[in-house]
C-alpha cells in the first residue's frame, strides 16, 4: 500500500512511505536534555537471496508441488516471494519441519503479508503449492529466505540500565508486541488494530510483529511465536529526528493474522491512550522486548518499574524506568493508560526518554493513519449524527455505506458500523 505524500507545516519533515526523516532544522526542543545516547531498536537476521521456483502447473489439482527450503544453522526462518499466480481457491502452505507450524497464503493473503511469510522456528520449511479444481497456470516463485544464524549474537549496550541495577521482571502484558525485523516495540491502543511505536523503528524494519513470544535460546537467538500470534503491517507513518527524543514516533495499522483475524478478535484487549500526563516523581511502568546479557530472558516480554525522573516538558517525558535495545517504542503506563512511547536511553541514566502521547503532532498522525470508525462523518466526535448519516448512507448505497470494505453493501456492514459505534472514539 503506498501512502500519500504530506507535509507538516513549521517542521521541515515530509512525511512519505511509513517513516519520516526530520533535518536539524526540524521543530525545536522545549528544553536542552541531558546527553542523549542511542535509540533502541535491536535489528535481528538478515535476507539472503534464494530461486526457487515451482514453473507453471496446469490440470493438476491437490498438492501440484513441494520442496523443502533449509538453512543450515539458522535459528528461524522467513520466506520473501517473488511474483507468484494463484487461481481462485489455490494457495500456498508453507510448515516449519522443527515444530509444525503451518501458514496457509492465497492471493489476497499473499498481498497483505507483501509476498512474505510469517517466521517459523528452525533452519527449514516445507513449501506447497495446492492447486483448486479447475485451475491452471498456478505457480510459486521463492524470491530469497530471512534469517538469524546461530551463535553470532553480540553482547548489548549497558546504555538505559540506571544506577547499574537491572529491575525488569517477565510480564504477560496484552496488547504490547515485538516488531520485525526491527527488534523494537509496539503498543496496541485502540480496536482497530493501530499501534505506535518509535519513529526510528519504521521503515523495512517494521514489517510484522509479535505477540505471545517465547524465551530467546541460551545463545540469545529468537524464538518466534505461533503463526496465529504474528501480524502483517498493512502501513503507517512516522517522524524520526536523530537525537531528539520528541520527534521520534510512529503510528502503524496491522492487517489479519493466519486465521483471519484481527488483533482485537485474537485477544480482545489493547491498551487506551491516557487523557492526562504524569507529573514529577509518579511511578509509571514500561512494557517492552529489551536485550539482557542473560540470553533466555533477550529480547521478550518484560515490565520495568520506574517513575518520572525529571520535570515533563510539553513533549518529553525522563524516566528512572530500565531500558535496552529492543524498547524503543516501548509504551510507558501509568493507572493501566499509555503516557509516551520510549525512544532513547541516555548517556547517565536517569533520565531515559520518551515522546508524550499528547505532541499535537503525535496526536495528528494518529488521526490521519487511524481515523475513528465510529465518527463517520467526519467533525471529530462519535455521536448520534454519525449514526443517523451511517444509516442514510446505508440506505442508498452511497460513499462508505461499505463499511467493511468487502465490495458488497449489505446487512454485515450494518452489523459492524454498530460495533465500531458502541466501541466510541479511543
Amino acid at each position: 500500500m503506498k501512502l500519500s505524500q504530506s507535509r507538516f507545516a513549521g517542521g521541515g519533515c515530509v512525511v512519505a512511505g511509513v517513516v519520516a526523516w526530520c533535518g536539524a532544522t526540524g521543530l525545536a526542543r522545549a528544553q536542552e536534555l541531558p546527553p542523549v545516547g542511542g535509540t533502541l531498536d535491536r535489528p535481528v537476521g538478515g535476507v539472503f537471496e534464494r530461486h526457487v521456483d515451482s514453473g507453471e502447473h496446469v490440470g493438476v489439482n491437490g498438492v501440484a508441488w513441494s520442496q523443502v527450503i533449509a538453512t543450515p544453522s539458522a535459528a528461524w526462518t522467513r520466506l520473501h516471494f517473488g511474483e507468484c499466480v494463484l487461481g481462485p481457491g489455490s494457495f500456498i502452505r508453507v510448515s516449519s519441519v522443527l515444530d509444525g507450524e503451518v501458514m496457509r497464503l492465497d492471493s489476497a493473503m499473499l498481498e497483505q503479508w507483501r509476498n512474505t511469510t510469517a517466521y517459523f522456528n528452525g533452519d527449514a520449511v516445507v513449501v506447497e503449492l495446492i492447486a483448486a479444481p479447475g485451475t491452471s497456470g498456478n505457480r510459486v516463485v521463492v524470491s530469497g529466505v530471512e534469517v538469524e544464524l546461530v551463535g553470532i549474537a553480540t553482547d548489548p549496550p549497558a546504555c538505559g540500565i540506571c544506577q547499574g541495577s537491572d529491575n525488569r521482571v517477565a510480564s504477560t502484558q496484552p496488547g504490547v508486541a515485538r516488531t520485525m525485523p526491527g527488534g523494537c516495540t509496539a503498543v496496541i491502543y485502540n480496536p482497530y488494530g493501530c499501534f505506535m511505536t518509535a519513529g526510528h523503528c519504521g521503515g523495512g524494519g517494521l514489517q510484522v510483529i509479535q505477540f505471545n513470544v517465547p524465551a530467546s535460546t541460551s545463545t540469545c537467538a529468537l524464538v518466534q511465536p505461533p503463526v496465529e500470534d504474528q501480524f502483517p503491517v498493512t502501513g503507517g507513518t512516522g517522524v524520526f529526528e536523530n537525537g531528539n527524543p520528541a520527534r521520534d514516533f510512529n503510528v502503524s495499522r496491522t492487517g489479519t493474522n493466519s486465521s483471519g483475524q484481527t488483533v482485537y478478535q485474537k485477544y480482545n484487549f489493547y491498551l487506551p491512550l491516557a487523557t492526562s500526563m504524569p507529573t514529577l516523581f509518579q511511578t509509571v511502568d514500561l512494557f517492552g522486548y529489551g536485550t539482557d546479557t542473560r540470553c533466555t530472558l533477550s529480547q521478550t516480554l518484560r515490565r520495568s518499574p520506574g517513575s518520572i525522573s525529571g520535570t515533563p516538558t510539553s513533549d518529553t517525558l525522563f524516566l528512572s524506568n530500565d531500558v535496552t535495545g529492543g524498547n524503543s517504542g516501548s509504551p510507558v503506563v501509568r493507572n493501566g493508560r499509555i503516557v509516551g512511547i520510549a525512544n532513547y536511553c541516555s548517556e547517565n541514566c536517569p533520565p531515559n526518554y520518551a515522546a508524550r502521547i499528547d505532541i499535537p503532532l503525535f496526536a495528528e498522525l494518529r488521526q490521519q493513519q487511524c481515523p475513528c470508525p465510529a465518527d463517520f462523518n467526519r467533525d471529530g466526535v462519535a455521536d448520534f449524527f454519525d449514526y443517523l448519516d451511517f444509516v442514510a448512507a446505508f440506505s442508498s448505497g452511497g460513499p462508505g455505506s461499505d463499511f467493511n470494505a468487502d465490495g458488497s453493501v449489505d446487512f454485515f456492514d450494518y452489523l459492524d458500523f454498530v460495533a465500531a459505534f458502541s466501541f466510541g472514539c479511543v
